[in-house]
């Protein structure tokens, strides 16, 4: 397979995270959570439009009613492009000032599902999913996570997949997931990086239910199948990415961001933070 690696913005966020695909805009949306900053790539004039708003913005999506949903330390907020701000419209999490919204997916009905974590200190398991639906009630998912990431559905969205990146777990995990009455049940282990050199980031799924996680500290993403096998891992020129997502017209170039801290010093990258592109991969996403 002939594929290639596209630095379509050199950013050098500090903390590059969050993409999601915006299909009426035809844009990718992304952050940097460190930089505080929400960014709108273009990939027809190849531009980013960036707008500072503070607060460790963690994700962004483009919702099926228009509005743009990010999630900050201060909860589930809207943001608008035209002025460039946030409006809190709840904060479901413990009123602790460590805890910050870290990942997310949106399933097809809309809904937000948003992990936090503790991001100052020692890692405790107090991270958790908080589920934003369209009518911005919110309800409490699964728990006792470190550091929350890797969250994707299945293709049909009867699966929905998490990870915890702490070194202390670095697995990912499935569940079982009713999307008509958006409940959790049978949790189990998916995939376990224990004795490999990368643990699981953030993550997305193709149109044939093979997970692609963002294979952080080894510069890779992994294509793992629905049976939990790694079907591929695809060298990157950067040592830590943070998550991948389909975007595109056809939903065939698979984006992903990175960081730029606490990197290795024999690892020579330039360009880590920035936003890139992999094309000719012969893989594609799934539309929410």
């Amino acid at each position: 397979m002939s594929y290639s690696i596209e630095c379509v913005i050199d950013a050098r966020a500090e903390l590059g995270e969050g993409p999601s695909w915006d299909a009426v805009r035809g844009c990718l949306w992304w952050v940097d959570i460190a930089g505080g900053f929400i960014h709108q790539f273009d990939p027809k004039t190849k531009s980013d439009k960036s707008w500072q708003v503070g607060d460790h913005p963690s994700f962004i999506f483009a919702r099926p009613n228009k509005d743009i949903v990010v999630g900050t330390r201060s909860g589930f907020g809207q943001f608008n492009p035209e002025t460039g701000e946030v409006v809190v419209i709840c904060d479901p999490k413990p009123k602790s000032r460590d805890i910050r919204f870290n990942d997310a997916a949106m399933d097809s009905k809309g809904r937000i599902w948003a992990g936090t974590m503790k991001d100052k200190g020692e890692r405790e398991d107090v991270g958790a999913y908080y589920c934003l639906d369209l009518n911005n009630m919110v309800t409490l998912g699964p728990t006792r996570y470190k550091v929350t990431n890797g969250t994707a559905f299945s293709p049909d969205y009867s699966l929905m997949y998490t990870a915890d990146t702490d070194a202390s777990s670095r697995k990912i995990f499935v569940s079982k997931y009713n999307v008509e009455t958006a409940t959790f049940s049978q949790q189990q282990v998916f995939f376990d990086t224990e004795g490999l050199d990368w643990r699981p980031d953030g993550a997305c799924m193709d149109s044939e239910g093979n997970l692609w996680v963002a294979g952080i500290g080894g510069a890779k993403l992994v294509q793992i199948s629905p049976k939990g096998n790694i079907l591929q891992e695809i060298k990157l020129p950067v040592e830590k990415p943070t998550k991948p997502v389909f975007g595109g017209e056809n939903l065939d170039i698979l984006y992903f961001t990175s960081l730029r801290q606490g990197l290795s010093d024999d690892f020579d990258q330039p360009q880590a933070g920035s936003l890139f592109a992999i094309h000719g991969l012969g893989f594609k996403g799934v539309s929410a």
